[in-house]
């Protein structure tokens, strides 16, 4: 695939990221909040305010699916097009949570999965992960039954197995040389039909082992598709010593001219022990259970079916072989064949219902955004948009919970501006999702490309993987503004399809501001997001379509900014806006620089990038859409893994140094070693010492100093590591 079609020049994508920050601003005054005691500086009043777009939008209301799917804009009662208060109040909470660096506290964490063998750059990071490197246990797998306990807890039985060929078993059946037992998109529970018919056809004994047809065997060599390759697994069928239950998995490939590849062979579980069971939540764990069964669909809801074959094909149900035939069986009482893994304390680490199962990733998105530092999902720390907006504690705990102090009303159609809405042409919303590491982790790249020629992507496995950030769409000039259009075979599947009904560029709406006892600074903050400091050339993004680049608007306050406001103390005069604003970026300019050793919050990188996306002409010679999927068998997203290939960060705010990379490397490959090793080594450090250039040399130690804090090395122990920090610390005091 790669050869046929290769990768984009740079990745690209309609949205880019905004670094997070391990540095979470908790504002001084955050334990004397409170809306029932009036502070002495503190102001109440409204702001009003006017949203004009300057491309389609589309705030999202109903939704209808004939042939395709229909998305309406937000109407009120009388039919009239609005946005609620809370739209507006999401897109500006999450430029406060940039800007005032806040918490990414309210995420959706959820523990994905990995089962990718599409290049060297990440391949290894799975088998290591499903096999481990012992060189002495280069097959770890397990084979079992998963049972359910009386109680409801899940119980495993171990058991061998072996592989089974399914041309030996249509020879065993006496098939024709072009008959094939299975067909390709053969689901599991098909699959079992289809064995139960074959055997009543041959005449054959039926036999069972747990619950499941079995057949006689004996352990020897498989026919092969090439005689000249024997393979060992289930060999004599029928007429055997052993009892296997027949354990059918996943998709086979067409077989018709007995194609010499692809997948052709399932397994047989047999000798069960259930004197040895794995069971209780020190070995079957709760996170462990949960995983597996996320990772096969089920979110607990009950199942929908359908009676369309072709919508079954591609429900929940049809997609994953849990929800389409195992999972009854579970809670039937029956077993369930499966893979698993045990650590080296004996718990169960992973499980699957096939060989190569898709491993559940060892850390959720929650877990991973803690390793930029545990202060964003901490309920202890209260940052400035929950001052602003409220929180709901942990548990909703009322102590932990508070109302907002600021909050926004629907803002309605300005009379004037009310033109028609226009329904876009069919398009398909659906775009990569957090599993797709090569944009939303960082990566240890430069230029668009991994450093060095065998690195393995960072992903959720990694106890070191960083998220890359806050999510953001890129503003855009007028003329990249456009849906995406359908390719190939995108254009016959109608189910994936949307159109929305947007309303045209200069469309005004006006809404209000209520806010209640804030201080100066928190006023500010607001002024602050809602203008982009005043900055009129800026854009928000609001509502659907934000990948096209819609919902691109702008709000200004209106009114008599200064009569809107009631001060507490009836002896203090409101001020003007630019007071206010001057309080906010004072009160950061003074907490960040306190940080981050007298560096400035407005050329921090996480501004930089937020204002860089807000700025259409920041978009100019950019390709702002989704990379290719699905059309003439071309996937630009699994090439671009092949390649080693990265998101490139929207504005380059760290210096970096290919001094580093190749010094790295040559070392590495001289001292025949791995390249960390070489990181945390007095080498690099001896190396970096001989450098002349000043500004190449403080280039370089700005990014190995990057990279130590990555790793967390400054506070680790050793020689080596002593005598190289020795160093470094020099030169960053220099």
């Amino acid at each position: 695939m790669s050869k046929k079609h290769p990768p984009p020049e740079v990745v690209h994508a309609p949205y880019n990221f905004v670094p997070l920050s391990e540095w979470v601003f908790e504002p001084p005054h955050s334990g004397q909040v409170s809306r029932d005691y009036p502070l002495g500086e503190g102001i109440r009043g409204v702001l009003e305010l006017e949203l004009t777009a300057h491309s389609p939008l589309l705030v999202g209301g109903e939704r209808e699916s004939e042939k395709e799917v229909r998305v309406h804009f937000f109407r009120l009662p009388n039919g009239d097009p609005a946005i609620p208060g809370s739209s507006i109040k999401g897109m500006i909470r999450n430029v406060l949570e940039i800007a005032a660096f806040g918490k990414m506290r309210l995420v959706d964490d959820k523990r994905y999965g990995l089962r990718d063998i599409s290049g060297k750059h990440v391949k290894e990071v799975y088998r290591k992960s499903l096999f481990g490197s012992d060189p002495n246990n280069p097959h770890p797998l397990q084979a079992g039954f998963l049972c359910r306990r009386a109680e409801g807890d899940p119980v495993i039985v171990p058991c061998r197995y072996a592989k089974i060929s399914h041309i030996d078993l249509e020879h065993w059946l006496k098939m024709g040389e072009r008959d094939t037992l299975f067909t390709r998109g053969m689901g599991v529970g098909k699959k079992y039909a289809v064995w139960q018919e074959r055997i009543a056809k041959a005449g054959k004994e039926k036999l069972t082992l747990e619950g499941l047809p079995a057949i006689r065997f004996d352990l020897g060599e498989m026919t092969s598709l090439n005689a000249n390759n024997p393979q060992s697994g289930a060999a004599n069928l029928g007429k055997g010593n052993l009892l296997g239950a027949l354990v059918f998995t996943g998709q086979v490939s067409n077989r018709g001219s007995k194609n010499k590849r692809g997948k052709y062979k399932d397994f047989v579980f047999f000798n069960p022990n259930p004197d040895c069971l794995i069971q209780g939540e020190e070995r079957i764990s709760p996170s462990v259970w949960q995983a597996f069964r996320e990772i096969h669909g089920d979110d607990g809801r009950p199942l929908k079916r359908f009676d369309d074959p072709k919508k079954e094909e591609n429900s929940l149900a049809g997609q994953y072989p849990w929800m389409d035939h195992w999972k009854k069986r579970f809670f039937a009482g029956d077993p369930v064949p499966l893979f698993f893994r045990l650590d080296p304390a004996g718990r169960v680490m992973a499980m699957g219902l096939a060989y190569m199962f898709k491993r559940a990733y060892d850390y959720s998105v929650g877990e991973t955004i803690d390793h930029h530092g545990m202060d964003h999902r901490s309920a202890k720390k209260v940052d400035l948009v929950e001052l602003l907006f409220g929180r709901i504690g942990e548990e909703n705990a009322a102590h932990d919970s508070w109302k907002g102090r600021a909050g926004f009303g629907h803002f309605t159609r300005v009379m004037g501006s009310n033109k028609c809405p226009k329904w876009t042409e069919n398009t398909i919303l659906n775009g990569p999702k957090p599993t797709y590491f090569p944009n939303y982790l960082e990566q240890n790249a430069a230029n668009g490309k991994l450093a060095g020629k065998d690195s393995q992507y960072s992903t959720f496995m990694d106890k070191n993987a960083r998220i890359r950030g806050w999510k953001r769409y890129p503003a855009r000039p007028g003329e990249m503004v456009k849906v995406q259009p359908l390719l190939g075979d995108q254009k016959k599947n109608l189910k994936v399809q949307t159109t929305l009904e947007t309303l045209p560029e200069g469309t005004r709406f006006r809404g209000h501001l209520r806010f209640h006892n804030l201080r100066p600074e928190e006023l500010g903050a607001l002024i602050w997001a809602l203008e982009w400091g005043d900055r009129v050339h800026l854009r928000h993004a609001l509502g659907m379509g934000r990948p096209f680049g819609f919902g691109q608007v702008s709000l200004k306050i209106v009114g008599d900014f200064e009569k809107n406001l009631r001060p507490n103390r009836p002896d203090v005069k409101p001020e003007n806006k630019g007071f206010y604003r001057g309080q906010f970026v004072q009160c950061m300019e003074t907490a960040y620089g306190k940080v981050h050793q007298g560096q400035r919050w407005g050329e921090s990188p996480q501004l930089k990038n937020l204002l860089a996306m807000a700025d259409p002409k920041q978009a100019e010679g950019r390709e702002l859409k989704h990379m290719v999927m699905g059309m003439q068998n071309r996937n630009d997203f699994v090439t671009v893994k092949q390649h080693g290939m990265v998101l490139p960060a929207y504005v380059d705010t760290q210096s970096r140094s290919s001094w580093v990379d190749q010094t790295i490397q040559e070392l590495a490959e001289k001292l025949k070693t791995s390249p960390a090793e070489v990181l945390r080594g007095k080498a690099l450090a001896q190396r970096w010492q001989e450098m002349e250039d000043p500004e190449q040399k403080r280039t370089a130690l700005l990014e190995i100093k990057r990279r130590w804090d990555h790793e967390e090395l400054w506070t680790q122990t050793g020689k080596a590591l002593k005598q190289a920090r020795g160093v470094y610390q020099a030169g960053l005091e220099a």
